[in-house]
């Protein structure tokens, strides 16, 4: 509730400002509220020095989320990615997980934790491995050594980090084409989640499959009987 009320606020736009800041004074509002200064923006410039303080002396999630929300005001990395990257080896899986969705968050900002987010790719917890998939999929990361990190990752026992791993290489569109056989085969994945995106993943990676789906399409609506009429 908290989150969706800090997010309302965010879509005001400067105006919802005030609000957010004094949403910063202490947990548990101030997380919410440091991520919903985050999507303003450079908006959010005048709740910087709130920022910091909840950086140097909120708990752990207010601290990632104001950490995140700095970046993203300030357009400059430097002020929170290090301090983000370092937590996303905490020794708390969760701690890890959540340092890697806020890096993902900043979008291009976050090329710089691309290494980073790889490494965790290879994470003994899932729940790393998939907010690693998914991140990199939000910096748009389309390096070789990305896409054969991904395509490992397609093999995951973890449904959720297979579903991130696709759609991370369908962001990487023909590029990753040496994805293409493992896509195929997950097409008949058991789990329908993978087995949907594995599809899309396809035909985004592969242009002709696209064509060739509407295609068929057509041909189905022309020979259905409601369809296309000569």
């Amino acid at each position: 509730l908290r989150l969706n009320a800090a997010l309302a606020l965010s879509r005001i736009g400067a105006g919802g400002l005030p609000a957010l800041r004094r949403g910063l004074a202490a947990e548990p509002s101030a997380t919410a509220s440091a991520r919903g200064i985050a999507i303003l923006g450079v908006q959010g410039a005048p709740a910087v020095e709130d920022l910091k303080r909840v950086t140097a002396s909120g708990k752990t999630p207010a601290r990632l989320a104001a950490l995140a929300a700095l970046v993203a005001v300030t357009q400059d990395p430097a002020l929170g990615l290090p301090p983000l990257t370092e937590l996303a080896r905490h020794p708390d899986a969760n701690i890890r997980a959540e340092a890697i969705e806020r890096i993902g968050e900043l979008r291009d900002l976050g090329r710089g934790a691309i290494p980073d987010l790889r490494m965790a790719l290879e994470d003994p917890s899932s729940c790393v491995r998939a907010a690693a998939a998914l991140a990199l999929a939000r910096v748009g990361s389309v390096e070789p050594e990305t896409r054969t990190a991904l395509i490992r990752r397609m093999a995951d026992p973890a449904g959720e980090v297979r579903v991130y791993a696709i759609v991370a290489l369908e962001r990487c569109g023909p590029s990753a084409a040496a994805a293409l056989p493992v896509l195929r085969s997950l097409s008949g994945d058991p789990d329908k989640r993978v087995a949907a995106v594995a599809e899309l993943a396809i035909r985004a990676i592969e242009p002709s499959a696209s064509a060739s789906a509407s295609a068929s399409a057509s041909a189905r609506a022309y020979a259905s009987p409601g369809g296309l009429h000569r």
